[in-house]
């Protein structure tokens, strides 16, 4: 060694950090309260064809238009970027969005990538994530859509580890702000958690910092009612699981917020001694909740009173959509969600899609002979026919979605009541007394 040779002293790594007196609070910006967060990725799970994409679409065009989705508050127009790696925008995405009232001058589809000049390259998360932050920069959206996540990723990203999987979205979404949904199919199966269930590894789950899932009641796989609950959330509350149903191509929300859970829609179906309980049960829990709220409690005593076990009686309850809330210290109260029998009067106003307006959802059932379709102000479309009933509500824990109790007169609020002729949506109060 030469007598001049000197040793290179590398400098020794640092932390940096910084003190929690100088971090400024902020708080979580929500897209979709308790559900999809503006800067943060959303993990959107189901089956194949259970109609994950077709929620998507809804979304988009709600965003497009500042409309109010369940639970959530009216914001701002704003732009939508798609990619969608099984859908075509000329035969599926733009009929779907248009039909749903979307603007689609604010919808972008990602249809390929430019590589040194030549057009129609296949779009990768691994290869292609700047060239997507810099469309992002040049005309800013409030959602990205990835649909589905796996098409995008390549081979090049190790999808078992939550570092590499974390990489490709949340940093895209932190810096730009976007609200990023990614599509992931279920495994097969029944017995794992669900948090176990979408496709791929777990480090899918990991990095998403809420995830819900899409789903069909395993009792009723021919139903056109969907249900959408959380798996996880990093964020906030475990969101109310909501339902909306796809029939004849049509998109509807459907009103009132359901007890079902997770695990309850990823069960298999029950075998044939079990179903005839559950409906027993059904029918037990329909007669005691008939006449209004009632104390779990005491919904439950009446239910083994009656024969059937209490384990049986939970399960009815979310299989019927039961709505829970808390009341005062003296405990949890059941309520039967508004009915999908529900007949509408002459003049009552019902969605596009076919599914008649409340609050935060939708009526099921058909177009009643005489209704109109929604049509003038943001206003006009906001009015609810319970509000026009003079039917009293309360706001619910999750949001501003709200549940009948009581009708004009004072006495409890009942599916079972024969409905009264609407009051005129402009007598004063009429709809404060269904959003106070």
């Amino acid at each position: 060694m030469s007598a001049d040779y000197q040793p290179i002293e590398l400098p020794l790594p640092e932390l940096e950090t910084v003190r929690l007196a100088d971090v400024e609070s902020r708080a979580i910006e929500w897209m979709w309260p308790d559900r999809i967060a503006f800067g943060r990725l959303c993990l959107l799970c189901g089956d194949p064809g259970v109609g994950k994409s077709m929620l998507t679409c809804a979304l988009a065009a709600a965003v497009t238009t500042g409309a109010v989705l369940p639970g959530g508050v009216r914001q701002a127009p704003a732009n939508v970027v798609i990619l969608s790696a099984e859908d075509s925008p000329e035969d599926t995405i733009r009929p779907r969005i248009e039909s749903m009232g979307g603007d689609l001058e604010r919808v972008r589809v990602v249809t390929g990538v430019r590589r040194d000049g030549e057009p129609g390259g296949y779009f990768s998360l691994a290869d292609d994530l700047a060239a997507l932050e810099r469309e992002l920069e040049r005309e800013p959206a409030a959602l990205l859509i990835v649909d589905p996540l796996d098409a995008y990723v390549g081979t090049a990203i190790d999808t078992h580890r939550s570092a590499a999987i974390r990489s490709l979205l949340g940093p895209l979404a932190e810096r730009t702000g976007v609200a990023v949904i990614a599509v992931q199919h279920l495994s097969k199966g029944s017995r794992d958690r669900p948090i176990y269930r979408p496709q791929g590894s777990i480090a899918y789950l990991a990095a998403a910092r809420t995830a819900l899932l899409v789903a069909t009641d395993p009792e009723r796989p021919d139903s056109p009612t969907r249900h959408v609950v959380g798996l996880k959330s990093n964020l906030g509350p475990p969101p109310a699981p909501l339902r909306f149903s796809v029939e004849g191509g049509a998109f509807g929300w459907l009103a009132g917020e359901s007890a079902i859970t997770a695990e309850a829609l990823l069960a298999g179906p029950a075998n044939e001694s079990d179903r005839s309980a559950l409906t027993e049960a059904e029918d037990v829990l329909r007669q005691i909740l008939a006449d209004g709220p009632r104390l779990a409690g005491d919904a439950l005593r009446e239910g083994v009173a009656a024969g059937i076990s209490e384990r049986t009686m939970q399960r009815a309850r979310q299989l019927l959509g039961v709505v829970t809330r808390k009341r005062g210290l003296t405990g949890w109260e059941w309520t039967l969600p508004l009915s999908p029998e529900v007949k509408m009067p002459e003049g009552a106003t019902v969605q596009k899609s076919g599914a008649f307006t409340s609050g935060s959802g939708a009526f099921e059932g058909a177009k009643p002979e005489g209704a109109k379709s929604l049509s003038g102000s943001e206003d006009a479309k906001r009015e609810t026919y319970p509000a026009r009933l003079g039917v009293r509500a309360r706001k619910t824990p999750s949001g501003p979605s709200a549940i009948p109790t009581h009708w004009p007169d004072g006495t409890p609020y009942s599916l079972n009541r024969p409905l009264p002729a609407p009051i005129p949506a402009t007598q004063p109060g009429a709809r404060r007394s269904w959003d106070a």
